[in-house]
């Protein structure tokens, strides 16, 4: 299989997988939980955005990765605050669970990474970047799995596990790619 081939079809299931999560959101998760529909609406843009970020972080296209970074930035702001609201309504002060709090570190440095990756170009520093985001969309898919009615909802969760196992599955190519690059050019 060529690389276009492999890059249309690629595509192809990232691109259907992110409809059929939205389809799976607004038609199975949201009419039965209308009250915390902002905070899934943002919260699956946010993991949609992570995931997208992983896939262009070789890419230097600098203005869709800074929409997609400031985005994700008000998206994940908007979450945390109607998270903050339901749990304060109902008496508790936890913003969210452990994992959500780890997904929110990645994304913090994946953000720190992407600085430092301006001020050097090297590849090391890209996949660094791109391992960076894949954690923030891994630890964000354990944090939503955690969630009965996800895990409930085949419509929701397919795709939304589509999603996290492309993302990792872009990360591990990338990776083997610039091993057997370093390889190549040590032993040349």
């Amino acid at each position: 299989m060529n690389k276009s081939t492999h890059n249309f079809l690629f595509s192809g299931l990232l691109g259907i997988s992110i409809v059929l999560l939205l389809v799976g959101l607004f038609f199975s998760i949201v009419p039965q939980y209308p009250e915390r529909s902002s905070s899934m609406i943002a919260g699956t843009i946010v993991y949609i955005g992570l995931a997208l970020l992983a896939f262009s972080a070789k890419k230097h296209s600098t203005l869709s990765s800074k929409f997609l970074i400031l985005s994700g930035l008000g998206l994940a702001g908007i979450h945390i605050y109607t998270e903050i609201q339901l749990l304060t309504s109902i008496g508790l002060f936890a913003i969210t669970n452990m994992l959500g709090y780890t997904a929110l570190i990645s994304i913090g440095l994946a953000i720190g990474v992407k600085v430092l990756n301006k001020i050097s170009k090297t590849s090391l520093g890209s996949l660094s970047l791109n391992g960076f985001l894949t954690a923030g969309v891994a630890f964000t898919y354990w944090h939503v799995a955690s969630i009965n009615i996800v895990r409930e909802s085949f419509l929701f969760f397919i795709p939304f596990s589509i999603l996290f196992f492309l993302t990792v599955g872009q990360f591990i190519y990338k990776v083997l790619k610039e091993r057997n690059r370093t390889y190549l050019s040590v032993n040349s």
